[in-house]
């Protein structure tokens, strides 16, 4: 008996090892309608398939529930069956090649949908919809964000270009910072949407905040704790007039504050 237990035990903690497997090379993109946020996973692994890798962590889901969602559609069946958060495929590494890949959406409360990408050198993505790029025809190159310009879609065709891409690539979000900074937003000048990104070493409280020229505070972005790490908020300024605006980042060790044009 107690052999079976141990053996148990150890089966057990394989799979929680195997589970955290993370692939060789991996991005992400976010969508967001403003009010809520979805992340989707995809990259590049020798022991990656076209189906769901429970290794890394990849999980069928069920059908689309109600509000804001974002995954990928897998490609058994022709891109008609599986669906997850996450999509590795097979590849040696370093690796060159395109793989298309099919992502399914659908929008919240909020009144549109924007996907926010911050891309290696060795990736870039083109993105159409599923009718030759008629609505859709775009391509993410570095940092950005793109606002979908039919919700009614529903889904898009993305051929992911890589060109050598290494396995040291790592998600942004994996790597824990040495020390707080406040980036400057993405895209400057931008209109009406932009990215905010910061570093935080420690966990901290954080705010914030957006400021016309008169020092009016016109939006909070954050106001709460949050652990160490690197985040992203966007800020959408449809509302505000063409102009220069100033964002603020407060944690308990100290304060930064940049400078951002909206030009409509």
């Amino acid at each position: 008996m107690n052999f079976i237990v141990l053996g148990l035990l150890i089966i057990s903690l394989y799979q929680n090892i195997s589970s955290q497997n993370q692939p060789l090379i991996q991005a992400e993109l976010i969508l967001s309608d403003l009010t809520e946020t979805r992340t989707i996973k995809f990259g590049i692994d020798p022991s990656a398939s076209d189906g769901i890798d429970s290794n890394f962590g990849e999980e069928a889901l069920p059908p689309l529930p109600p509000g804001i969602e974002f995954r990928f559609v897998l490609p058994a069946n022709g891109f008609s069956g599986i669906e997850s958060y996450k999509d590795y495929r097979q590849g040696t590494v370093p690796f060159s090649g395109q793989v298309e890949h099919r992502i399914k959406y659908q929008k919240g409360q909020g009144s549109l949908l924007t996907i926010s990408y911050n891309l290696p050198p060795q990736i870039y993505i083109n993105v159409m919809d599923l009718f030759g790029g008629f609505v859709v025809n775009t391509q993410f190159l570095g940092a950005g964000i793109y606002s979908i310009p039919n919700l009614d879609l529903g889904q898009l065709k993305l051929i992911i270009n890589y060109n050598q891409a290494p396995a040291d690539i790592e998600l942004e979000s994996d790597k824990l910072p040495s020390y707080c900074s406040l980036e400057q937003n993405y895209p400057n000048p931008f209109n009406p949407l932009t990215l905010i990104k910061f570093n935080l070493p420690d966990p901290t409280y954080v705010s914030l905040t957006v400021f016309d020229t008169l020092g009016n505070e016109i939006e909070t972005l954050v106001n709460k704790e949050l652990n160490a790490g690197q985040y992203s908020f966007q800020f959408n300024a449809s509302k505000y007039p063409s102009g220069v605006y100033f964002y603020r980042l407060i944690t308990n060790e100290l304060r930064l504050v940049k400078k951002m044009l909206l030009e409509k």
